[in-house]
């Protein structure tokens, strides 16, 4: 009885019982409306202090397995693309949607609306399922090009670390 007295004692999330339960939520509630102070190394604050930056969105959810796939054979994919369809795709810059989808970042709305729906929708689609050979749902936005894109959206690429080449289009 003692022991497990001093074990509740020392790790408290051990008490499963709702006033404890409640309690560690109401605690957790606490520090975060607070925030949660962080450390930052003695080399960060004083990069940080030199050059003010703008906070980078974080990856909120893992990257499937069939958008990652995606992403890595994007050039395979753009060569499979008609003339038309790669020089919209090439403006693209690639993103998990809240909801999982790929998302398709372009800086001119004209470039997202073209794949929006129609034919060119149709054909990403059915090149995408036949490389993948799934359905990979998609969605298109338009960001403000006058900000870094990773600080607006998380740049797949760059967290797979993927080099992107871009497909050239020749008339």
């Amino acid at each position: 009885m003692l022991e497990m007295f001093l074990i509740r004692l020392m790790r408290p999330q051990m008490d499963t019982d709702e006033k404890s339960v409640l309690e560690r939520v109401r605690s957790v509630e606490k520090k975060i409306e607070k925030g949660i102070p962080m450390a930052a190394a003695p080399q960060a604050v004083a990069n940080a202090a030199a050059v003010p930056q703008e906070p980078k969105r974080k990856l909120e959810i893992a990257v499937p397995e069939d958008i990652e796939k995606v992403v890595r054979e994007w050039p395979m994919i753009l060569g499979k693309s008609e003339f038309m369809l790669r020089g919209i795709l090439n403006k693209a810059k690639l993103s998990l949607g809240d909801n999982g989808h790929l998302l398709l970042c372009f800086t001119e709305s004209v470039h997202a609306e073209s794949l929006r729906s129609g034919n060119f929708k149709t054909q990403f689609t059915e090149i995408l399922s036949g490389h993948i050979g799934k359905e990979v749902p998609f969605d298109t936005v338009v960001y403000d090009d006058s900000r870094e894109f990773d600080t607006q959206f998380a740049d797949l690429a760059e967290i797979l670390n993927i080099k992107q080449i871009k497909v050239e289009v020749e008339d």
